[in-house]
C-alpha cells in the first residue's frame, strides 16, 4: 500500500456504553446526544484541518491517551472508527489493518492519536455520493420504524367465536 497518510489529534472519544443508547418501547437502539456531541467535534476538527478522505483500503493506528484515570480502549475503538466515517475514510468498512495503543498517562486531559494510511484519495463525488447513500437509508429505516408505530394493533377474534 502506498502511504498517502493523514494525522490528526482527537478529544477522547465516550465509551461505547455511553455511545449507544436503547429505545426499549420502541425496539430500537441509537447513537446518544453524547455520542452525536462527539461526532460533530471530530467534525469540526477535521473541516478546520482540511482532512482528505480517503478511498479503497486503509490502515490506522489509534494512541490512546487517558490520563490518570485511565480507561477501556475496546469501549472507544468502534465509536473513534464511526466518528471517521466520511472524513479519514468513506466507510469503516475499508479498514484491513488497525492498531491501537495506549499512550502515556501522565497527561491530565484523555485524547487520541489518529494516523490514517492508504493508497488513494476519494473523489469529491465519491464522499458526496456516500453521504448521499447514508442520509437515505437513515430516512428509509427511520419511515419503516414510525410506519410500524402507526399500524393498529389488530386482534383477530377465534375461530367459531
Amino acid at each position: 500500500m502506498s502511504k498517502l497518510i493523514t494525522f490528526l489529534t482527537l478529544p477522547m472519544p465516550p465509551s461505547a456504553n455511553v455511545y449507544w443508547r436503547t429505545d426499549f418501547k420502541n425496539k430500537r437502539i441509537y447513537v446518544s446526544e453524547e455520542g452525536l456531541e462527539y461526532r460533530r467535534k471530530v467534525a469540526l476538527i477535521c473541516a478546520a484541518q482540511n482532512v482528505r478522505t480517503l478511498a479503497g483500503d486503509v490502515e490506522y493506528e489509534f494512541r490512546y491517551h487517558f490520563g490518570p484515570r485511565g480507561g477501556d480502549v475496546g469501549n472507544r475503538l468502534k465509536v473513534l472508527e464511526d466518528s471517521l466515517n466520511l472524513w479519514a475514510w468513506i466507510d469503516d468498512a475499508q479498514v484491513q489493518r488497525g492498531v491501537f495503543e495506549r499512550g502515556d498517562p501522565a497527561n491530565s486531559t484523555p485524547w487520541v492519536a489518529v494516523t490514517v494510511n492508504g493508497s488513494a484519495w476519494a473523489t469529491r463525488a465519491e464522499v458526496e455520493n456516500a453521504r448521499t447513500a447514508k442520509a437515505v437509508a437513515t430516512r428509509k429505516r427511520r419511515s419503516t420504524i414510525r410506519a410500524r408505530r402507526t399500524v393498529p394493533n389488530i386482534k383477530i377474534a377465534p375461530r367459531g367465536a
